[in-house]
Order: C-alpha cells, then sequence, then structure tokens
C-alpha cells in the first residue's frame, strides 16, 4: 500500500494544502459518470450523472440507474488508441476460459496456450477473473505494440515467490510486463537487449491496477522509457520498452501471473491525469451514469430518481420525460398500471382481468357512489360489473371469490366508479341479480 504524509502545522499550511489540492485536480480525466474530487475520481450515485467533471442530479422525468459494470465496459471500450481488452465484468466473457473473443478486436480470440497449464474462470475475494495461476493465453493475432503505448490490468498477484517468473502481457519478443524470477521486483523483460528491467518496486499480494506507460526512443526501439503506475501512484521506471513486437501472450509457459479481471493495451500514452481516472474505474468495477434517460410513455419520475415509476391504474403519460401523471377525464377508464393513454366508454368491453377484483370493491364500498349498490358482506365474488360486460360472465366472476394482490387505490377506484355514473343503474340491477342467487345459494 502507498501512504503519503503531510504534516500541516499551521492554519495558513493547511489552506495553503487545500488550494494545492484543488488546483492539482483541475483538468482530471474522470470517465463520464465519474466526479473529480480533490484529485480522485468517484462515481456519482443512483439519480445523477456526470460528463467527468462533476455529478448532477436528474431532472424530473429522466433516471439514472447509478455506477453499473457494463458502463465500466463502455468506458474501457472507448479509450483511445485500444488494440486488446479482455474484461471478466463484461456478460459476453463470463465463464469463458478459452475461445475468449477480444472485445476491443472482434478478429482476437484468446485460447488456452496447450501445454503450459489450464486457465479457468471464477472469482477470488468475490471478484471475477481469470485464474492463471497455471497457464496461458495465447492469440494468433498479431497486431503492433507503438511507439507510445498504455498496458492496464486489475490483478491480483500469484503468491508463490519461490519459483518463475510472473508475466502479464508477452509479445513476439520482449515481456512487456513481468515480475523477477523468485522475487517481488516489478519490471520488464527486453528479449530484445538486456533482459530483466526493474522499475525499483515491489508488488503486494492483493487486488490492485497496474498501468504501465511506454515510449520508444525512436520508431519500434526497445530503448525508451516505461513507466509503472501501482493503485493510481508512478512507483517506478524502466529504460526499455516493448514498441516494435506485436501481441501474443497474457501469462507464459512456466510465468503464471495470478488472478486476472481486466487486461488491456491502448497504442496511445495517457497523462497522468487519465491514469487516475482509469485506475478509479477499475478499482471500482463499476463506473456511473454518463447521462440520464427519459421515462417511457407510461411512466414518471422527480428529480434525482435512480427509476421510473408506472403511472397507477386511472392516470397515464402519453409522452416519454414525463414529469407526472394525468387522470384520466371522465368517460375514459384504464385499470392497468404503465400506460400511455386511457380508454374511452365507446371502446371495446374489458376483459375479465382488467375488471376490480372483490378485494377492490371491499375498500370502496363506504363510497357514497357504491354504498347504495352493493352489500359488501354478502359478496364472494372476484369482480364488479363495468360497463358492456354481459350478467351471464360477471356472475361467473362475481361467484369466482379471490383476492389480486395489484390493486387501485381507494381514491382511483372512487375515481373510476364516479366516470361510470351513467351505468350506475344497469350495474345495480346486475348486482341485485347475482345478489339474489348468491343468497339462494346460503340458504
Amino acid at each position: 500500500m502507498l501512504c503519503h504524509r503531510t504534516t500541516l502545522d499551521s492554519p495558513a499550511k493547511a489552506l495553503r494544502a487545500v488550494v494545492t489540492l484543488a488546483f492539482a485536480a483541475r483538468g482530471l480525466s474522470c470517465p463520464a459518470g465519474m466526479a473529480d474530487l480533490f484529485g480522485s475520481c468517484y462515481n456519482c450515485a443512483a439519480g445523477s450523472y456526470s460528463s467527468g467533471s462533476s455529478c448532477t442530479t436528474c431532472p424530473s422525468g429522466k433516471y439514472a440507474s447509478g455506477p453499473t459494470t457494463e458502463s465500466l465496459n463502455a468506458y474501457l471500450v472507448s479509450l483511445p488508441g485500444l488494440i486488446s481488452l479482455l474484461n471478466a465484468y463484461d456478460p459476453s466473457h463470463a465463464n469463458l476460459a478459452t475461445a475468449i473473443p477480444d472485445l476491443a478486436n472482434s478478429g482476437m480470440i484468446w485460447n488456452n496456450d496447450p501445454g503450459s497449464g489450464l486457465v479457468t474462470f471464477g472469482t477470488e475475494s468475490g471478484i471475477p477473473c481469470w485464474d492463471i495461476n497455471s497457464g496461458s493465453l495465447i492469440t494468433s493475432t498479431r497486431t503492433i505494440l507503438g511507439d507510445a503505448y498504455t498496458l492496464f490490468y486489475k490483478w491480483k498477484p500469484r503468491l508463490e515467490d519461490s519459483t518463475n517468473w510472473r508475466t502479464l502481457h508477452r509479445g513476439t519478443s520482449d515481456h512487456w510486463v513481468i515480475v523477477n524470477n523468485g522475487a517481488r521486483d516489478l519490471g520488464m523483460y527486453s528479449n530484445r537487449n538486456s533482459g530483466f528491467q526493474d522499475s525499483g518496486y515491489d508488488i503486494t499480494i492483493e487486488w490492485q491496477t497496474l498501468i504501465v506507460t511506454g515510449q520508444a526512443s525512436t520508431s519500434g526501439s526497445y530503448a525508451g522509457t516505461s513507466t509503472y503506475y501501482v493503485n493510481g501512484a508512478a512507483v517506478g521506471t524502466t529504460a526499455r520498452v516493448g514498441s516494435g513486437t506485436e501481441t501474443k501472450f497474457i501469462g507464459y509457459d512456466g510465468q503464471p501471473p495470478g488472478y486476472v479481471t481486466v487486461a488491456g493495451v491502448l497504442n496511445t500514452k495517457l497523462s497522468s491525469d487519465a491514469i487516475k481516472g482509469l485506475h478509479a474505474a477499475l478499482a471500482s468495477g463499476v463506473v456511473g451514469s454518463s447521462s440520464c434517460t427519459a421515462c417511457a410513455a407510461g411512466r414518471y419520475s422527480y428529480s434525482g430518481a435512480s427509476a421510473c415509476t408506472d403511472c397507477t391504474a386511472g392516470k397515464y403519460s402519453a409522452a416519454s420525460g414525463t414529469t407526472s401523471c394525468t387522470s384520466c377525464a371522465a368517460g375514459q377508464w384504464q385499470l392497468s398500471s404503465g400506460q400511455s393513454q386511457c380508454e374511452s366508454s365507446s371502446s371495446p368491453t374489458p376483459s375479465p382481468s382488467m375488471a376490480p377484483t372483490m378485494a377492490q370493491v371491499t375498500r370502496v364500498s363506504q363510497a357514497s357512489v357504491v354504498t347504495p349498490l352493493v352489500r359488501t358482506e354478502l359478496l364472494v365474488a372476484e369482480e364488479i360489473v363495468l360497463k358492456g360486460v354481459s350478467l351471464a360472465a360477471s356472475s361467473r366472476r362475481l361467484l369466482g371469490g379471490q383476492d389480486n394482490s395489484t390493486q387501485p387505490t381507494f381514491t382511483e377506484l372512487v375515481a373510476l366508479v364516479r366516470q361510470q355514473q351513467e351505468e350506475i343503474s344497469t350495474l345495480q340491477a346486475a348486482l341485485s341479480d347475482v345478489l339474489s342467487r348468491l343468497r339462494s345459494d346460503s340458504v
């Protein structure tokens, strides 16, 4: 773990330190969906979004679901110069230990390297990953590592130090990132010149992010500077790079790295600020929302919503992005939730599943419009007659006696009954007939 201590022995120094941090944070390249807070990137909470600077609350009529692995993958695949990406958080990679399609290159496939051991897919401490504690992955697709590049990983190094190296990417020549044989020295191995190059940093055996930038001195040269970042902080450099070699391995025969969740390659060199943002996204495993989504017709939301809510029965919203629902007009009705319109009195007869249940009738039995019509204690029925429903069908339903857990509220059902006032006489006659038969059956 990297620790940095600052001693502030006066209020003036404390103030200067805060101002320095604030200015240092300017221009920090946080991923969209994350916000810059004094030089670190944090995910925006559900109900808010960002374009990479600060979080903004979603307005009414829209929502943001919050940090997701899908947003993380969208961010990673959008990185500039991406030539290879494996991401165990991505659903298309889940449970694949061979024939793994590269997310950056549709023609690149990663397979278990025959004879070097078996790579498996699983979880380690709850984090999805490829278990490369033995074996390695290999691809037959060759893509040149450029003169300026970035390698990035989320990994947990192999525990065993006493035998062999730990290799992450190895090209057709050179181990782009490696840990020294039988030790914990982080660096790279230049097969083309001078062998192992020590960054001066010793790895720890824990989940961490590792980002390495490379800049060749001349095009395609092994000479240049590799800079190593662990958990977003620079930890060392080497004087060799992998530029000019081509993609081939993750791990190597007899040199398994450990657990790997993300392994990516960019043919561009990220800035130190962008590296902090990349580290934050990898470490979190999720990224927040980069925008708000309008609620669909039939739904609504208030400011800061993480999801939209269905309009209740008796109400509707005709357009997307609605901030509230509208009650059905007189002469219209809607018995289902989440609807974009109401039905008119001239509409086709409602199906039995759309009629109110007995429990709903019970709840409104005290309403002035309904009370004269029914005596709830005598009803064993499931549904009440609506306009256009035949007496025979209504009788069969009334004798069904079944409750329903999804019911309009008291106020909504009263409104529905009042909208049908012109049918009360017909409804009363139908109920009287059914109640009469119910009384006869109970004798």
